[in-house]
């Protein structure tokens, strides 16, 4: 029985472990250009200004799907520099859950009671020229 599980445990485990590669493995192969591309011509159809994205590009697939833009503006009637900046820490809220309550016999065991990370942050720059 025990060798019958072996056998049948070692091909799953390979294909998770594949598959969990596979997934990290997505985020390195995503064109960031056209990506920056698209959201900019987006931006520009609904605002009619133009995205400036001086900083880089961040995209995670596995284990939180997020991306994120750095040092972003938005610019308009030929201006040199952006009329509108933002800059974002953790725009999705996403929590980091600090590990299950370990103390065996209390009443909260194995229960998560405590949230870790940054908290979402936002900070808007606004230039006016007349």
């Amino acid at each position: 029985m025990a060798q019958g599980m072996k056998r049948l445990g070692m091909p799953v485990a390979a294909f998770f472990g594949v598959a969990i590669l596979g997934l990290i493995a997505t985020s390195w192969f995503l064109n960031r250009d056209a990506l920056r591309e698209a959201v900019e011509a987006q931006i520009r159809a609904v605002t009619g200004l133009d995205l400036v994205v001086k900083g880089s590009i961040d995209i995670s697939v596995f284990p939180a799907s997020y991306i994120s833009f750095h040092d972003v503006g938005l610019k308009g009637g030929g201006a040199v520099d952006p009329a509108l900046r933002v800059d974002v820490l953790n725009l999705f809220d996403d929590p980091l859950f600090i590990g299950p309550i370990t103390t065996f016999g209390t009443s909260n065991f194995g229960q998560i009671t405590q949230v870790g990370g940054f908290a979402r942050s936002l900070q808007f720059q606004v230039r006016v020229g007349w």
